[in-house]
């Protein structure tokens, strides 16, 4: 068993090779715990073999993860509609964009890493290519 998070585990991805493992929690924002230093809600990257956390991320309210096929980018879904994409390796934000106009429930890449499927509690769903970090365009139907 993995022991860390406190609350609510809202995500789970293994790495394509199973060495790591990456969840989500909605730690102090379901528990309503006032944090004077913010939330405590992350996104945590472990160690399968060992069980040790490698890595954690502050990402408030995350409710999906989706990991690329070449395991190098992290993206997560979040209840405000926006989307984040990570370095998979050093849990840096990379982007972060607003995809949606409802809660933000899942998000996973294709095969090539550069599209994104994401969909929402309004049961909308939209298709991004990136080529650019910084504002993903929508798929053109």
């Amino acid at each position: 068993m993995l022991e860390g998070h406190k609350g609510h585990v809202s995500a789970v991805v293994f790495s394509r090779d199973g060495k790591k493992l990456f969840t989500s929690d909605m730690e102090d924002t379901l528990r309503n715990v006032p944090n004077p230093e913010g939330l405590n809600d992350s996104i945590r990257v472990w160690d399968t073999a060992t069980g040790k956390v490698l890595a954690r991320i502050e990402a408030p309210l995350t409710h999906w993860l989706g990991l690329s096929q070449d395991g190098k980018l992290l993206a997560s879904a979040d209840r405000f509609g926006s989307l984040h994409l990570w370095d998979a390796a050093t849990g840096k934000r990379l982007a972060q964009w607003k995809g949606h106009d409802a809660a933000a429930m899942c998000v996973i890449f294709d095969h090539t890493g550069r599209r994104l499927a994401s969909s929402d509690q309004n049961g909308n769903v939209r298709l991004w290519n990136f080529t650019d970090l910084k504002e993903p365009a929508p798929r053109q139907p």
